[in-house]
């Protein structure tokens, strides 16, 4: 009886040390490359279902894994009160004082050592400022312990990345400086702000083991070619993983959700041009924001691959892998991966000529090189505010520094921010027409 507790005991432990690790612009797991592929399911934590057996959550582990996800990205913080699935106002892992809460900690440890057992990553959120702009926050001193308290709980779990911040960026580097010194090896990173904002605090990118920025969405149109040349221009710069971390979705138009209607191509098209610069991804949607009960969201509340016919063709495009971004390409209306198998059917709706743009660069991006001029002339007057500004810094055409913030130094938030004749950038539709017609490129802009 001893020696079998013993050897449950040790299987632990082996279990728990499936360490992911990084080395240049690649991920590895137990040293062998890992292809970063992940989903949004924020409410894991608290998530009743999931949790409802240890049997229960291996099978949705396991079903996962059959659509090509090895990430869950998990937030430690559900207790905003946007009607979101699963969030209350306990449902957060942390104590006032900075203490952990044993119940939420210990779903933790057990996701971690489930998913090491399938070799997947758990991508932990700490804080988020959704629960931070409701005041639902800790003190300085109180978060510091908080992390310090985290690191050494989770000691054991290899596998497990902290994720500072969704889409904010304070006392980031205080917050890496807990973690370095409490447990050295812990993969970290950080999302520094909303959709188009790639870069944080002048040294976070440097201080940080891989970049997640969140990157332009829909409503400047073709997203699935702009932040493609977001993500490389990360890639290039600092020279260490970055992951597609929160994209573009369908669903919703709240919570910085589209304001055209999506297709699930759209999705692909981003995957796809992601795994062709060596990316990592992470399938947003909107599976969880409208609430129990909604037609979006599946009654146990977890982000089924199988829920809805359109969820599950971008699930079973990645199952294909990487192989089809790689050397796939278009059979008329079907997706159909390098070395044959079962042709993926995409269901496409009828959108005049956006549809050829997008059949157009599907082709481009499963077959062959995408033209460096590709983005056909978008300029500010077709971009929200700080993805106008980032486009053109991907490009080289912006030399003034890579972080926008949240106070309003975009293109559309301040009309000072001139193109090169003086027209004003976002403000007037001319803008477009006079930069085609420029002989020479964008120069740097000045305020």
């Amino acid at each position: 009886m001893i020696r079998a507790v013993v050897l449950v005991l040790a299987c632990a432990g082996c279990l728990a040390g499936a360490e992911l690790t990084v080395q240049g612009t690649r991920f590895l797991m137990d040293g062998k490359p890992f292809a970063f592929t992940g989903v949004s399911f924020f409410n894991a934590i608290y998530n009743e279902p999931f949790h409802a057996t240890p049997e229960a959550r291996r099978q949705w582990l396991e079903k996962f894994q059959r659509y090509g996800i090895n990430v869950l990205r998990v937030w430690a913080q559900w207790d905003n009160a946007r009607g979101f699935v699963d969030a209350c106002p306990e449902c957060t892992i942390f104590e006032a004082g900075g203490s952990l809460k044993p119940k939420p900690l210990e779903r933790l440890k057990a996701l971690a050592l489930d998913a090491a057992a399938r070799g997947m990553v758990v991508q932990l959120v700490l804080f988020s400022q959704e629960s931070w702009r409701e005041n639902l926050r800790l003190s300085d001193a109180a978060s510091d312990r908080a992390v310090a308290e985290l690191c050494r709980s989770m000691m054991a779990h290899r596998n497990v990345t902290f994720q500072i911040w969704n889409e904010m960026d304070n006392r980031t580097l205080d917050y890496v400086k807990i973690i370095r010194s409490n447990d050295p090896k812990r993969l970290v990173t950080n999302s520094p702000g909303f959709a188009g904002v790639l870069t944080g605090m002048r040294g976070e990118e440097q201080a940080l083991d891989y970049l997640t920025p969140h990157t332009t969405r829909q409503h400047p149109r073709r997203h699935w070619v702009i932040a493609p040349r977001e993500i490389e221009y990360l890639l290039t710069k600092f020279g260490k993983p970055v992951v597609d971390d929160e994209p573009a979705r369908n669903g919703t138009s709240d919570f910085g959700g589209p304001r055209v209607p999506t297709d699930p191509m759209d999705h692909i098209l981003q995957i796809a041009a992601m795994w062709r610069l060596g990316a990592g991804i992470v399938y947003h949607h909107d599976m969880f924001q409208t609430g129990a009960g909604s037609k979006a969201v599946p009654p146990s509340g977890i982000p089924d691959p199988e829920f809805s016919p359109y969820h599950r063709v971008v699930f079973e495009f990645i199952a294909k892998g990487r192989a089809v971004s790689l050397s796939g390409g278009m059979d008329g209306d079907r997706f159909v991966a390098a070395g044959g198998g079962d042709p993926l059917p995409i269901r496409r709706e009828d959108r005049g000529g956006d549809l050829a743009g997008r059949v157009e660069t599907a082709h481009r991006l499963t077959g062959g090189q995408v033209p460096e001029d590709d983005l056909h002339g978008v300029g500010c007057g077709e971009l929200t505010e700080p993805s106008c500004y980032q486009s053109l810094a991907v490009r080289g055409e912006v030399q003034r520094g890579d972080h926008l913030g949240l106070a309003g130094e975009g293109c559309g938030r301040r009309a000072k921010w001139r193109c090169p004749k003086g027209t004003r950038c976002g403000r007037r539709p001319q803008w477009r027409a006079t930069c085609r017609r420029a002989k020479r490129p964008w120069r740097t802009w000045r305020r």
